[in-house]
């Protein structure tokens, strides 16, 4: 049986924006299922990167021990449309986030748990309540980025931290 990830937190810094590669974009809120992709990932050469409610996963040590758990790529998840919209990678949703894709994207959307919408692939789980995510892993062999999108020059990294972190850090301010 899979183990779940740490709860404990500590502060780190997430890249912005993604790297020249091969790369996924996870949405959502489920750890675990980013936990199982992580470790399907694993020496593959495939970033991941969080989007909206993910970004605090940098936080937690048993995630963020995965070198390949590169950075966070875009904002809030109302904002997905827009962001979603000219990139190259594939983009997996672990819950009820997902707005309607547009066409642009839609052959690269996937979806997991109960959220989902017409011509979105849905990724389910076996009978040990494990995911395979190898439909999304080839769906990024010729999905690449080139250059980094966005700004030029070195990537902004981003504080990151879990509410835990975020609330002794605010007692310690003057």
């Amino acid at each position: 049986m899979p183990t779940r990830p740490s709860i404990r937190t500590r502060p780190r810094k997430s890249q912005c924006p993604p790297e020249k590669g091969p790369f996924i974009i996870v949405s959502g809120h489920d750890l675990k299922d980013l936990e199982m992709l992580l470790k399907q990932t694993e020496g593959t050469g495939i970033h991941i990167y969080t989007h909206g409610e993910m970004l605090p996963c940098h936080g937690y040590p048993g995630l963020n021990k995965y070198p390949h758990l590169a950075g966070n790529f875009g904002g809030a998840w109302q904002d997905q449309q827009k962001q979603f919209d000219n990139i190259p990678g594939c983009i997996l949703m672990t819950t009820n986030c997902l707005m309607r894709p547009r066409d642009s994207y839609k052959d690269r959307i996937y979806s997991t748990n109960v959220v989902g919408w017409d011509g979105v692939k849905h990724i389910g789980k076996n009978e040990n309540g494990e995911r395979d995510f190898s439909a999304i892993r080839a769906g990024t062999g010729t999905r690449r980025l080139s250059r980094r999108p966005g700004r030029t020059g070195n990537p902004r990294r981003l504080p990151v931290t879990t509410p835990h972190w975020a609330m002794l850090m605010r007692s310690w301010m003057p």
